[in-house]
């Protein structure tokens, strides 16, 4: 599962306070987008210092009505009041584009800017909010020159590096471009949480682990409550080649505890909770950003289709729109669907309350697209985390994980601040790929060739350890190759990473393959390729475990402690393979 990636310009906490929310990975505002009455309102304050009351202009007066407006996603109240101004207003109609932002039509914010660019194109805000506009147009190139004019003219405007840097490290997958671009602000910033939290996650893409881990640390050290911070710290620690289980936990609880403390300053009170009449329908929320072509839903597929065969009401929560042919057939096994990426954190726990649900599964954890703040607003009264996320989640609005007695043994139920709720078997259930060719009759070795390993996993799994262990199994094989395969392999700046690191491990490189990810079924058939899949440790492959396994091909798997180390033994305990 891929840890979670937003580009996060310091958004303290959700609610009504900011003029935009923070969409995961996508670039945003945080400021009131009208320069010229922000000028003019400076003034105002400098003069009464001064002794010097100067008289408010109503239309400011009204405008800053409008922005307030704005700020607490009152939109279509905002609307409203924008029609009985000028159009004509530079003023006016640059708070009309940002209504268009916050409202996601993003050609009309686009077009307004751009118009208002033209009057003034030495407007270092203006360019910035017209890039950030076509970012979400996804004309990058576009946009990164945007910001990069901006940072010419004024190289302190920290909110473009930021947006910057994660265009950089997300579209471009330039995770070192992205470090060069927001590392010089640190200067001017030391204290700034976000600028923390984004170069974490760029040293987390670099494959530096360690570094990552400091970074979300600094973050939270400035911003207790930075629930980002506080995600990917918590995912990452799995990446170390020995983490300590039970430290994190007790790190998670005091951590998880500041943040419920924040959570309950946050508007969003739940209507009475209506008691659950015996015998009606059961009704369970859906909370994933991964309804998709994505691992979560390969073992999601075939538990909704059966659930939804028994009558249970399913409500799913999308919070991120990425439709395919798998979406629709998720969309046809549930009861109400529900697409709420662009709902504030506020707005989605209000949805969820009035959807009364018995209980909300939460498929995320501290992976992509996860809306922990919502959680936090405890919108549903029972809330489960399930299949998305592997350990504890330190928070106490997390009332149980989904476990089984193969990954989570009685004597690691100390690693889980939560109730744990054990399955008789599994805790996974794979649901069979629809576009996956037949088994070979034969591995590859029967055939004459030589023998084959294969690790088909993301590249942070893969530490020193393991290199270690690998470059012991080859040199007890002679003549056989290892063909490492994962999407970062097409992404320069990690590559070279990754290649450093195979250097320094003593691994024979003549004998280690590189390839990029394919699409799926490419992929299921280069299985035909492969005798053994070598898994990675302490985060082993789930997905890539199930997939061999009904591929015909084994898995050589090493056991470690937790839900997570232990994924790999419980899959292949299941099919005899132990």
């Amino acid at each position: 599962m891929k840890p979670a990636k937003p580009a996060d310009p310091a958004r303290p906490t959700p609610g009504p306070g900011r003029v935009a929310r923070v969409i995961s990975g996508q670039v945003a505002l945080q400021r009131p987008s009208a320069p010229s009455l922000e000028r003019q309102t400076v003034s105002v304050v400098q003069g009464q210092r001064s002794g010097r009351i100067p008289l408010r202009h109503p239309q400011q007066e009204r405008l800053s009505r409008i922005r307030a407006l704005v700020r607490q996603h009152a939109y279509d109240q905002a609307e409203q009041a924008l029609a009985a101004e000028d159009p004509t207003s530079f003023d006016v109609r640059q708070l009309r584009a940002q209504l268009h932002f916050q409202r996601q039509q993003w050609a009309e914010a686009e077009a307004g800017w751009r118009e208002l660019l033209a009057e003034r194109p030495d407007d270092p805000h203006l360019r910035h909010d017209h890039a950030a506009a076509l970012t979400r147009l996804h004309r990058f190139a576009d946009a990164r020159a945007g910001f990069r004019a901006v940072l010419e003219r004024s190289p302190d405007f920290l909110l473009a590096r930021l947006n910057l840097g994660a265009l950089l490290r997300q579209e471009y997958q330039r995770p070192s471009e992205a470090l060069a671009v927001m590392e010089p602000a640190l200067a001017q910033h030391p204290r700034h949480p976000g600028l923390r939290f984004n170069i974490g996650r760029s040293r987390q893409d670099l494959l530096d682990t360690e570094g990552a881990i400091a970074a979300y640390q600094e973050a939270l050290n400035c911003q207790p409550g930075h629930h980002k911070a506080f995600s990917a710290l918590m995912f990452c620690v799995h990446y170390r080649p020995a983490p300590d289980l039970e430290a994190l936990r007790a790190w998670g609880e005091r951590q998880g505890a500041a943040l419920s403390r924040v959570a309950e300053g946050w508007s969003a009170e739940p209507p009475a909770a209506e008691p659950r009449r015996p015998g009606a329908r059961l009704r369970v929320g859906l909370l994933s950003g991964d309804f998709c072509d994505h691992p979560v839903a390969y073992f999601l597929e075939s538990v909704l289709a059966a659930l939804h065969g028994m009558g249970v009401a399913l409500i799913a929560y999308a919070t991120h729109d990425k439709p395919d042919a798998i979406t629709h057939r998720l969309r046809r096994s549930t009861t109400t669907w529900r697409a709420v990426q662009a709902l504030t954190d506020g707005e989605l726990a209000r949805q969820i309350r009035g959807d009364r649900l018995d209980v909300l599964l939460d498929l995320s954890g501290f992976t992509s697209h996860s809306r922990l703040p919502v959680l936090l607003l405890r919108p549903a009264p029972l809330q489960i985390s399930w299949l998305g996320y592997f350990g504890t989640q330190g928070v106490p609005e997390i009332d149980a994980v989904v476990a089984d007695p193969f990954c989570v043994p009685p004597d690691e139920q100390r690693f889980f601040s939560e109730r744990l709720l054990y399955m008789p078997h599994t805790r996974l259930c794979f649901s069979p790929p629809a576009d996956a060719p037949e088994p070979a009759p034969e591995p590859p070795l029967a055939t004459g060739n030589a023998l084959r390993f294969a690790c088909l996993q993301n590249l942070q799994k893969i530490n020193a350890r393991v290199l270690a262990a690998w470059r012991r199994i080859l040199d007890g094989a002679p003549g056989a190759t290892l063909l490492i395969q994962g999407r970062q392999m097409g992404q320069r700046d990690v590559r070279a990473r990754f290649e450093a690191l195979l250097d320094a491990s003593g691994l024979d490189r003549s004998r280690v393959l590189l390839r990029k990810r394919i699409a799926r079924c490419d992929y299921l058939a280069q299985y035909a390729e492969v005798d053994v899949l070598l898994d990675t440790f302490p985060y082993p492959g789930g997905t890539t475990t199930a997939e061999a396994i009904w591929m015909g091909v084994p898995t050589l798997a090493l056991a470690t402690p937790g839900m997570l180390g232990r994924q790999g033994q419980a899959l292949l305990h299941q099919v005899g393979l132990d």
